[in-house]
C-alpha cells in the first residue's frame, strides 16, 4: 500500500500596508495603503485603542500596481484605502490608532497599532515615535 503525503502551503492571504503620515497644517494624519484577502475588502474603519470607531475609510481604491502584483485575488485592482482624520480637537498625549478592513468574506484585517503624540509645544504638532 502506498502512501502519499500531501503538504498544504500556508494561504499567504491577508497582505496589506498602511502608511501614516501628517498633512496640511500637520494636525491632519492620512491613514493609507491596500489590501487584498481570497475576497475584495468590503469596508473599513479607523479605530482608537479604546476600540471606537472613528471613522469610515474608503475603500476599493484603484491600485492598479497591486492588480499586477497579484492579479489572482478578487478585487486586487481596486486594494487601495485612505482616511483623513482631524487630530486637531484631541488634547495633547500619545494615541494608538488601528486601521481594521473586513473582507466580503468577513475576514478581519487589522493593521497597527499606530502610536501617534499630540505635542502643541512642538514645531511638528503630530508625531511617531
Amino acid at each position: 500500500m502506498r502512501c502519499i503525503k500531501f503538504k498544504q502551503q500556508p494561504d499567504p492571504l491577508p497582505l496589506g500596508s498602511v502608511e501614516v503620515k501628517p498633512c496640511g497644517d500637520e494636525t491632519i494624519l492620512n491613514f493609507s495603503g491596500w489590501a487584498v484577502d481570497n475576497s475584495s475588502i468590503w469596508q473599513g474603519w479607523l479605530f482608537s485603542k479604546d476600540a471606537q470607531a472613528l471613522e469610515p475609510l474608503t475603500v476599493g481604491l484603484d491600485r492598479p500596481d497591486i492588480g499586477a502584483q497579484y492579479p489572482g485575488d478578487p478585487g486586487s485592482g481596486q486594494a487601495g484605502f485612505s482616511i483623513t482624520y482631524d487630530a486637531s480637537a484631541i488634547p495633547e498625549g500619545t494615541y494608538e490608532f488601528t486601521v481594521r478592513l473586513v473582507a466580503h468574506d468577513y475576514q478581519v484585517l487589522d493593521f497597527g497599532p499606530y502610536i501617534i503624540t499630540r505635542d502643541t509645544s512642538h514645531p511638528r504638532p503630530l508625531s511617531r515615535p
